[in-house]
């Protein structure tokens, strides 16, 4: 006589790399970066796909973004205030904004590092919310720790403040533009005022560290305004008001985003799944 017994069993899969794929439940569809491309050059997510996992010998180096934002925040702050002692003449700046995070600038950053060539910028890295969209890099030798050089590395982008000639920077800042032989542009993208966010990603192999930030909006734009001067946070843009730590700057600290759909499948990470699995065990009575 035979009889049947149906036991739950619960198995534990470890998937590794989980890939988000277009969660059909979603109002948003996955953004296809190609569609963004623009006219000089085709977008950074169309040419590099899958760009959270770098080409060998590179590997993305695990960054903190609350020290990128606050050392960039400090760096505004003190500029808005009209305290940079290095430029006395730049008085200070009414509407400049509190910088946020953004994955899909992150993810962005990393498509530039992801073919392991060093420092190249590209020149299209638009996103859905950012029409424009700057862009800073960095380059140093691999010490053994990539991620702590990474306030060295804007702090050194912020001191380029020094090629500005005093008698030449209220100019500069009410219509941007280069002096001759000057290198500043990396300092201007980091305060200019109507930029609200920022990401960033790190490659780093066994002999060098390369840095991307990207920024929306875009700074650096020839002949635009980089700040207004007045009264610090005097002139944010409606709805906004002064920070509450960065008091120099307008708008508050935003929640943090969470990867949907417009990835377009690529947010990558570790993840285990468990599951339920009825299984019928047939038992025999001799």
């Amino acid at each position: 006589m035979n009889c049947s017994v149906n036991i739950l069993f619960l198995v534990i899969l470890s998937l590794g790399k989980l890939t988000v794929a277009e969660d059909n439940t979603s109002t948003k569809q996955a953004t296809d970066w190609c569609e963004r491309n623009c006219p000089k050059e085709d977008h950074i997510g169309c040419i590099h796909k899958n760009c959270y996992t770098l080409d060998s010998p590179c590997e993305l180096a695990k960054i903190d973004e609350n020290v990128i934002l606050d050392t960039h925040n400090k760096l505004r702050n003190t500029f808005a205030k009209g305290e940079e002692k290095r430029q006395p003449s730049a008085g200070k700046a009414a509407n400049m904004m509190y910088l946020n995070w953004d994955i899909y600038l992150e993810y962005l950053a990393a498509c530039n590092l992801k073919p392991c060539a060093g420092m190249k910028h590209d020149q299209c890295h638009v996103t859905e919310k950012f029409s424009t969209a700057g862009q800073n890099l960095a380059w140093s030798s691999n010490k053994g720790d990539c991620a702590a050089q990474v306030p060295t590395m804007i702090n050194n982008w912020y001191g380029e403040i020094v090629h500005i000639p005093q008698s030449e920077f209220d100019q500069i800042a009410e219509k941007y533009h280069k002096p001759e032989g000057k290198i500043i542009g990396h300092f201007t993208q980091v305060i200019w005022a109507r930029t609200s966010h920022i990401g960033c990603a790190m490659a780093r192999n066994k002999k060098e560290c390369t840095f991307a930030c990207n920024y929306g909006p875009s700074g650096n734009i020839r002949w635009g305004r980089i700040y207004e001067e007045g009264e610090p946070a005097s002139k944010c843009p409606p709805g906004l008001l002064a920070n509450y730590e960065f008091q120099a700057l307008c708008g508050k600290k935003e929640p943090k985003q969470e990867p949907d759909s417009t990835l377009h499948s690529s947010q990558v990470q570790n993840h285990i799944v468990f599951l339920i699995l009825p299984v019928t065990i047939l038992f025999a009575n001799m």
